[in-house]
Order: C-alpha cells, then sequence, then structure tokens
C-alpha cells in the first residue's frame, strides 16, 4: 500500500470504505504536518511525501517494512526504511540510492 501524506484525505481508493483506516491516515497526515510545524517546515514546501508498506518476508501479515521518501523543492530525496519496531533499515539522506551498488 502506497499513502500520499501531501493528500488531504491520503488513503487509497482501494481502501477507503475501511473506515480505521481512513480515519487513522488522516490522522497520520495531521500529525505529520504538526511534526513539520515543529521544526519550522510547512507541508507545501513538499513535492513528495509517500510511505509505501510491504509485508515483512520474513514475519506474519501484521508486521511490515515502511519506506519513507520526502522531497522539497529544492532538495534531493530523503529515504528511510523502517521495520514494524520501528528500526531502520535503511537510509539515503539527501541522495538518491546508488544502482550501482
Amino acid at each position: 500500500m502506497q499513502v500520499n501524506l501531501l493528500d488531504v484525505d491520503p488513503c487509497p481508493s482501494q481502501f477507503k470504505e475501511i473506515e480505521p483506516l481512513r480515519l487513522s491516515l488522516r490522522g497520520l497526515r495531521e500529525r505529520f504536518e504538526g511534526i513539520l510545524a515543529a521544526e519550522s517546515f510547512s507541508i507545501s514546501v513538499l513535492t513528495l511525501a509517500t510511505l509505501s508498506f510491504t509485508a515483512d518476508p520474513e514475519k506474519d501479515d501484521y508486521c511490515s517494512i515502511c519506506h519513507a521518501t520526502l522531497m522539497s523543492k529544492d532538495q534531493e530525496p530523503v529515504e528511510y526504511i523502517v521495520n514494524y519496531l520501528g528500526q531502520t533499515l535503511a537510509a539515503q539522506p539527501g541522495s538518491q540510492p546508488d544502482a550501482t551498488q
């Protein structure tokens, strides 16, 4: 599942009928805006703010991996991948992953 936090209603269309998910994603977007504001940023400076959730192949269906990507209008994307425990699996702050590695 991919979530666009720049959308006022970030719930993907195929899940809109699931009210708890829809409301949770709206709350997540509001929390995201609050975090940005606390750091003196606005959501309007971002051109990309996505979360992609995939199942952790080594765990059950309730454990997911989240790939977050943020990009402002004048900077390279910042990417983090975390597991269901919040542990960072990979990070590329300020640069694109190198396809040759």
